[in-house]
């Protein structure tokens, strides 16, 4: 395309003709729509001020443009340490979903006509959202339960939002204990979310009993090859996970 159509113009300043295939058009099209919403980005009275877009060699950069177009949001606390740690990086990217709201539940496919019914697909109780999931679900809360007796956890916080708060709020990020919470909490999101789609797609339900032991055994081998103890009281810990 650069050798046959572009050659030696620039992509953002050269005209449309009229001889142009529908294909090129398109895209031309999509360029003024792109420079134009970039321009009402950057606000009144300076539309035709490129100067921001252009890089080094004098022409106009699409990755400085896509910086200016991209939403970007507030950073948040529980990003620091959700993409570090022991969990595997597939369970880290299903929670940022579930916190973010962007998991496909089935409340959100039956507004968009793709499935019947918009019941939880774990416990059939309520509708499937995600503050069902990870605050009422009966499935969750007793995989959770199983979860809790094998940490020597007394607590469970009502919201997964609830969670990623307290993990923010623990100055030891370091330690082994946190660490494995933390494992802990990421494979239960993972591997419910996992269960129910097992159930979406016509496989076998899988007890909450089953999928407790499922995950401490994923978790036990996750703590065997990456867990590092740093004192006495992180062995201890260990040991009393039967790591």
């Amino acid at each position: 395309m650069r050798q046959n159509i572009i050659r030696n113009d620039n992509f953002w300043e050269m005209a449309c003709k009229n001889d142009d295939s529908w294909t090129w058009k398109s895209i031309m099209h999509v360029r003024d729509e792109v420079m134009s919403t970039t321009y009402n980005a950057i606000g009144p009275g300076i539309a035709h001020d490129i100067t921001p877009y252009l890089a080094a060699n004098g022409k106009i950069a699409s990755s400085l443009i896509y910086e200016v177009l991209r939403r970007r949001s507030l950073p948040v606390a529980w990003g620091k340490f959700l993409w570090s740690g022991l969990q595997c990086k597939r369970w880290s990217f299903i929670v940022w979903l579930a916190l973010r709201e962007r998991l496909y539940t089935r409340h959100r496919l039956y507004l968009r006509g793709v499935c019947d019914t918009s019941l939880c697909a774990l416990c059939g109780l309520e509708e499937e959202t995600e503050a069902h999931l990870w605050m009422r679900c009966t499935y969750v809360a007793d995989v959770a339960q199983h979860l809790m007796v094998w940490m020597h956890i007394s607590h469970w916080d009502v919201s997964l939002q609830g969670w990623m708060d307290w993990f923010d709020s623990d100055p030891r990020q370091t330690s082994c204990i946190f660490q494995t919470k933390l494992l802990m909490l990421c494979s239960l999101v993972y591997n419910t979310w996992k269960a129910q789609n097992r159930v979406v797609f016509g496989e076998a339900f899988a007890p909450p009993l089953d999928c407790a032991r499922s995950i401490i055994s994923l978790c036990k081998d996750r703590m065997r090859v990456k867990c590092r103890p740093l004192s006495h009281k992180d062995n201890r810990w260990l040991v009393k996970l039967g790591v």
